[in-house]
């Protein structure tokens, strides 16, 4: 199928093209439209959030969008803007934790802290094949931060053999979370095996969230391998227990986009330790459930959107009470 260039459109083709989709402009006036959309926001990543609305299937409106302003627009993006940093923030707090989880299991078992980083590296040298080394991966990823303010001391104190606890200043979360699979494996951990499959998760949504990626402009796009899984199955419990009924569960879990954030939220209930950061992280959320709710009668006659705003709002009260 050939695609087509799009032309750019200028702030007033842009009105027109939303017109055009049947999006009104009453809650928001056009100039008022034109305006944001030249000092705050871009088109392309606004029009993003009218994939939560239904269209018209037939009729003079056929392919036209359903009760729909450009305000609605605004207040998602806005609201997604909010859930991206507060993500960040708690994908941050289940970094550390997890860290130094590791950590003190690594002290309990009075395990050699540099021959155990050696290993990793034995590991991933391993695991190369002719298309990708991992060991040289990382190597690489660390040698492009010798100049790094930060951590390039570290890098050249220790030049490539490092205790555990430099070892976690250095890499990044996603190595991180390969090297406490590893770990997981060498102590045949249960836990932290369940802990790396949840981190795989926090990953994929926290690096949309810090990219500045649309989070909440799909909730209504299901795929039922989102329900599926023992990890999974953990957290469907610990909702069921809380009164929240198996449909919703069915039909909220199978969005991978709210199923990460609730994994996210669980994963921070479980794992950070410090009651000041549970408490912060609360107000946080507290915070959050107030925007994501202050315009929430634009949405009455959008289930799929009041329905989700409700579930996350419950999911808050169990994992951050």
């Amino acid at each position: 199928m050939e695609i087509k260039d799009r032309p750019i459109l200028d702030l007033d083709g842009q009105i027109e093209h939303l017109k055009d989709k049947g999006i009104k402009f009453e809650i928001m006036k056009a100039d008022e439209a034109k305006n944001y959309l030249k000092e705050n926001n871009n088109y392309f990543k606004l029009r993003a959030y009218r994939k939560n609305f239904s269209k018209h299937p037939d009729g003079v409106n056929k392919d036209k969008y359903i009760d729909l302003d450009f305000a609605m627009l605004k207040d998602l993006a806005i609201i997604d803007m909010e859930i991206r940093y507060v993500l960040v923030h708690l994908a941050l707090n289940i970094e550390h934790y997890a860290k130094v989880k590791l950590l003190r299991i690594v002290e309990e078992k009075a395990v050699d802290a540099y021959k155990l980083v050696e290993s990793y590296f034995e590991h991933l040298k391993s695991m190369e094949t002719e298309k990708y080394n991992p060991y040289q991966a990382m190597l690489s990823e660390l040698n492009r931060n010798r100049d790094n303010p930060y951590c390039g001391g570290l890098i050249e104190t220790y030049e490539a053999r490092y205790p555990i606890w430099v070892f976690l200043e250095l890499i990044p979360f996603g190595e991180f979370i390969h090297f406490y699979k590893f770990c997981a494996d060498v102590y045949n951990s249960k836990d932290m095996k369940d802990d790396f499959y949840l981190l795989m998760a926090i990953k994929s949504i926290r690096n949309a969230s810090a990219h500045s990626n649309c989070i909440i402009n799909e909730l209504g796009k299901t795929d039922p391998r989102y329900c599926k899984g023992e990890v999974n199955n953990r957290i469907i419990k610990i909702l069921g227990d809380n009164g929240i009924t198996k449909s919703i569960r069915d039909t909220k879990l199978c969005n991978e986009r709210i199923k990460q954030i609730i994994t996210v939220f669980y994963m921070h209930n479980k794992i950070v330790s410090s009651e000041g950061v549970r408490r912060h992280s609360k107000d946080k959320m507290l915070r959050l459930m107030e925007r994501l709710f202050r315009n929430i009668t634009y949405y009455d006659s959008n289930e799929k959107i009041k329905t989700n705003f409700i579930f996350l709002r419950k999911c808050v009260d169990i994992f951050f009470d």
